[in-house]
């Protein structure tokens, strides 16, 4: 899901940066590559056809919206529901890596933002993502990008903070030599000053 959640940061750019088309990003026109790493599987994803909508010049926050709900109620929510069924786990820490991918990516855009304009116009969209999107079109009783942002002080550099991940990917399944990672929600405070202490991330 964390790699598959790029499909999704591809439908917000496209809706808030001004583009003219919409690519079809519908499950029907993504096929899914796996191919071998150097340690454990990876995955690409492959447009089938290159479909556009065009976006109404007048497009308007609501147009967005209906685009957003349908994107996910139609496409993202039966894939994860299928994933949590095949696996046997709740949906929630699926939906959570599409939740960290997407708040990184607010992250570094707002990062490189030049101005309180610029910082407006990456915020709004991933508000209408918080607050605009009904839960329903999630499967869930909550919207799963409405939460509060936690952060915890950074492993190497005692002035920055870093951003405490939604929900664990799971690497440490995959493999074992690489544990949790230093914003892992699993790990507790006394686990995190051990990594610092090791100077390990």
């Amino acid at each position: 899901m964390s790699w598959y959640a790029g499909i999704c940061r591809a439908m917000q750019h496209m809706l808030f940066r001004g583009d003219e088309w919409l690519l079809d990003l519908s499950l029907s026109n993504v096929s899914v590559q796996l191919y071998a790493g150097d340690h454990y599987p990876l995955f690409s994803f492959k447009i089938n056809e290159q479909r556009f909508r065009k976006i109404p010049i007048t497009c308007g926050d609501a147009w967005r919206k209906k685009a957003l709900d349908s994107f996910y109620r139609e496409h993202i929510t039966p894939l994860i529901a299928t994933l949590s069924r095949l696996v046997q786990m709740s949906a929630i820490p699926l939906w959570g890596q599409i939740v960290n991918a997407l708040y990184s990516q607010m992250e570094e855009e707002l990062g490189d933002a030049s101005d309180e304009k610029s910082r407006k116009m990456i915020v709004d969209p991933f508000l209408m993502l918080k607050w605009g999107i009904d839960a329903s079109a999630f499967g869930l009783r909550k919207n799963p990008f409405d939460i509060k942002l936690r952060y915890i002080g950074h492993p190497t550099i005692p002035e920055q903070k870093v951003r405490l991940k939604t929900a664990c990917c799971l690497a440490y399944r995959l493999n074992t030599e690489f544990g949790y990672c230093y914003e892992c929600p699993r790990l507790n405070e006394k686990d995190r000053a051990l990594i610092r202490a090791n100077d390990h991330c």
